[in-house]
């Protein structure tokens, strides 16, 4: 009797196993940006893989404007959109892979700016080592956890991945690349710098713009901002050099060549 009960028990546990590993089938859904001014619509073609489209719309007050159509369809789905004019971004994941092993033919996320494909990655190009997976019966994951879009500065918008050995991957949502802690940090100093530049420039123009002729076209200097207010002009990285540039144009920080 007790064989025939551990026998039963481990044919359910066989079948639990085979049940939970069935991929599920596609289906059509939307997914809204963090303020809902903007969504994507995705209508699967078949019932697995990724034929299909891919809606992206504003939403307005009378009917919502579609904005891009792309010849895709994605089980998972990212938007970020801050105002009406601005970039859409779009970032796609791919299915449930099959298979046990990372490779470069399993699509894993890809990068998209309004309808402008970026950069796409494979499951081998995120974690590097094939073997860096969570594996099922069939199936492979390689993320822990899909952390989204941030805007860390500015208009600058990163979105974060968590794979399953705890490492964070930052992305540059503009170009779709890889985005380092040292990058993100000096891109933080860089548009501090940049702000703080435009602010001693405001200073400049409403000192200089009654005794100047074309003061528009005038390229400002750093001596210029320096007399205005020498105690708050920023420094620059080392190695890099401030380009205040002309009044209605963002200063350029330059790497200076050893």
């Amino acid at each position: 009797m007790r064989s025939i009960l551990l026998t039963f028990l481990f044919c359910l546990s066989l079948s639990s196993i085979g049940f939970t590993d069935e991929e599920a089938s596609n289906r059509t859904y939307v997914k809204s940006s963090e303020y809902g001014q903007f969504y994507v619509k995705s209508i699967p073609a078949e019932s697995y893989g990724l034929a299909g489209k891919t809606l992206v719309y504003w939403v307005k007050d009378e009917q919502d404007q579609l904005l891009f159509t792309y010849d895709w369809y994605s089980p998972e789905l990212y938007i970020y959109g801050f105002a009406p004019g601005s970039p859409v971004y779009v970032v796609k994941f791919g299915p449930w892979y099959r298979g046990h092993l990372a490779n470069h033919n399993d699509l894993a996320v890809v990068f998209y700016k309004n309808d402008q494909l970026l950069k796409e990655y494979s499951t081998l190009d995120i974690v590097k080592d094939e073997t860096n997976v969570s594996a099922s019966v069939s199936h492979y994951t390689i993320f822990k956890k899909k952390i989204g879009f941030r805007r860390p500065w500015g208009n600058q918008i990163i979105f974060d991945v968590q794979i399953l050995d705890d490492k964070i991957l930052s992305f540059n949502a503009d170009t779709g690349e890889l985005i380092s802690q040292e990058e993100e940090v000096l891109g933080k100093r860089f548009y501090d710098i940049q702000t703080k530049i435009s602010q001693i420039k405001w200073q400049w123009y409403g000192q200089n713009k009654e005794m100047m002729e074309n003061i528009n076209d005038y390229n400002i200097t750093e001596e210029d901002l320096k007399k205005i207010d020498p105690d708050n002009y920023p420094m620059p990285p080392e190695g890099y050099k401030i380009i205040p540039n002309k009044m209605w144009k963002m200063a350029d920080i330059i790497k200076v060549e050893p």
